[in-house]
């Protein structure tokens, strides 16, 4: 006895049932048909698909014309899948998106009809590889019938599938019992055109905006770090990030490494310039004729600085306190900005000596600086301020964790500030504080009264600029729209960028939406480090999107170093 059975249907629902859903493909198979071809092209597809069809192995045997069961392949009579595999006896749903589409997929949806009695084994597999490589999606044992829907959405590689290839579905079926053929496709269902195979889904043109530098996708298990950003006179532009994450290869000998890329047509396009092993949370920054990468050694490790004088092609090393080894100890920073002022220049950073050991409590902001006109590399020739502790149950009623990741900004008054990111359990509303620097650059200290200062974004890195043409301070920040308010810590909402200014760093007003993706689990466009240019402004993303093998590992875990410009930002 034949064993006759159909596949109906793989459907596809969005991940959250929000986004709608397109009929990718389909298929219709009718009697009379070639049953000697290889494969069946879909009765339709979708504008943005390239092709999709159904096709066999070739071990499965081929179809006659005059078959009332008439498709592509009747399965051999195998009893394991060993030897279904070792024959090539399989059918199999193929799909490819056009260049630069992504697809999702998030449920397969089959129906597999067997007569009466009928009992048989099967394996889906699937491959997004063009065939190379194959991973079990589900089998089963034992069925007499099959009804069955597969969350797809659970494996994250089924989301943003596009540029690497096809994307296969394969079915292997066999049968304990000896002598049983199996007849793929469409048999003695009424009417004789209805659909026996739909494959829907959600298919676009979804890659990160602006201009990709780096990229590394997320099975890698290492992400993109802190970017900076940094313009030569000559109009070069140079752009750095570091790595983090679980994976050995984000370290070489044990320490951080950041890459340095370089563009000379105004950020169109980048090269990869240089890789620099022991830097970490680091910024750029031309002075006098050299460009200078100042940062920490690696995590909660010493404070180092390196000098390039050939605008990035080659650095100092950090061997000593003559030769960039600027203080010893635990210390933490982000790619926050280098001001030059009054003949000196500064830079916010943190130590890792708070008497609670606990994020971020456990860091402590000071201020550092030295003359403009001195060797920077030299440790002698900077002044270090007092580290101010985080006083938890003093500050914001208890209600806060902890300060980090400050930046140096001159004030109206023509002092030095250190504005640093609060982290609070607050879901509606965001501060910083301002820390105040003496004329003498030894001691760093904070008015509770007047210190704390709403800021849009300010649970999450920021850096500000002052711009002499309009009189106004500029941010890029994680600012938060009141309908993503209260829904999950603001310190998670990465999902939106908007440009926001100042006039006095007391009153900020959030001036226009920059970049914005509804989603806030796995985009975020983060670590913002700009310029000033002209009109413009440029600025460098550590950027959490889609990539078409997973997307971002999440909104903070980013994938992605974008490069973007903000065109006439002066204008409303």
């Amino acid at each position: 006895m034949k064993n006759i059975f159909c596949l109906l249907c793989l459907v596809w629902w969005s991940f959250n049932g929000v986004q709608a859903q397109d009929t990718l493909s389909y298929f219709r198979f009718q009697p009379g048909e070639d049953g000697t071809a290889e494969f069946k092209l879909a009765n339709y597809i979708h504008p943005k698909v390239e092709y999709a069809l159904v096709r066999r192995g070739a071990g499965a045997l081929q179809r006659t014309a005059k078959s009332k069961a008439s498709f592509l392949a009747q399965s051999r009579a195998v009893q394991s899948f060993e030897e279904a595999y070792n024959q090539h006896n399989y059918l199999e749903v193929v799909l490819k998106a056009k260049p630069d589409q992504y697809v999702s997929l998030s449920h397969l949806f089959a129906s597999l009809l067997l007569p009466k009695n009928a009992v048989v084994q099967y394996r889906w597999m699937y491959s997004l590889d063009n065939g190379n490589n194959f991973s079990t999606l589900k089998e089963v044992r034992s069925a007499k019938s099959l009804d069955e829907d597969i969350g797809l959405w659970q494996i994250s590689l089924f989301k943003n599938i596009g540029f690497q290839g096809e994307i296969i579905f394969r079915l292997y079926v066999w049968s304990a019992k000896s002598g049983d053929d199996f007849n793929y496709g469409f048999t003695q269902r009424k009417p004789i055109d209805e659909f026996a195979l739909v494959l829907k889904g959600n298919i676009s043109h979804d890659k990160p905006p602006g201009v990709t530098i780096n990229h590394v996708p997320k099975y890698k298990k290492y992400y993109i770090g802190g970017p900076s950003l940094c313009i030569l006179p000559d109009g070069t532009y140079l752009a750095s990030h570091d790595y983090f994450g679980p994976n050995k290869e984000a370290r070489q000998d044990g320490l951080p490494m950041t890459l340095i890329f370089r563009s000379e047509d105004k950020g169109r396009t980048w090269t990869f310039l240089q890789k620099i092993v022991g830097a970490a949370m680091s910024n750029l920054f031309y002075h006098a004729g050299n460009v200078y990468l100042l940062g920490v050694k690696a995590h909660d490790q010493e404070v180092v600085i390196r000098k390039s004088a050939d605008n990035g092609y080659t650095w100092t090393n950090p061997t000593d306190s003559k030769n960039g080894l600027l203080k010893a100890g635990k210390f933490h920073t982000a790619p926050t900005p280098v001001v030059f002022h009054g003949g000196r220049v500064y830079r916010a950073m943190e130590d890792n000596f708070g008497e609670v050991q606990r994020w971020p409590t456990k860091y402590r902001p000071f201020m550092m600086s030295a003359p403009d006109s001195v060797d920077l590399l030299d440790a002698g020739n900077w002044t270090f301020s007092n580290s101010l502790p985080y006083l938890t149950k003093e500050y914001l009623g208890g209600y806060g964790r902890g300060w980090i990741e400050g930046n140096a900004v001159v004030a109206p008054d023509g002092r030095i500030k250190d504005i640093v990111r609060i982290h609070t359990f607050d879901r509606k509303r965001e501060r910083v504080a301002v820390l105040d620097l003496d004329s003498a650059n030894t001691v760093l200290s904070f008015d509770t009264k007047t210190g704390f200062r709403d800021f849009p974004g300010g649970m999450k890195k920021f850096t500000i600029r002052y711009d002499s043409l309009s009189h106004t301070y500029y941010s890029l920040a994680n600012y938060v729209k009141p309908e993503y308010q209260g829904v999950i810590p603001l310190d998670r909402v990465r999902n939106q960028l908007y440009l926001v200014a100042s006039k006095d760093l007391k009153k900020w007003d959030v001036k226009k939406e920059i970049l914005f993706h509804p989603d806030t689990l796995y985009h975020g466009f983060q670590y913002v480090d700009w310029q000033f240019e002209q009109a413009d402004i440029v600025f460098v993303s550590r950027t959490a999107y889609d990539d078409g093998i997973g997307g971002a590992d999440s909104h903070h875990n980013s994938n992605y170093l974008t490069f973007h410009r903000i065109v006439n930002f002066r204008e409303d």
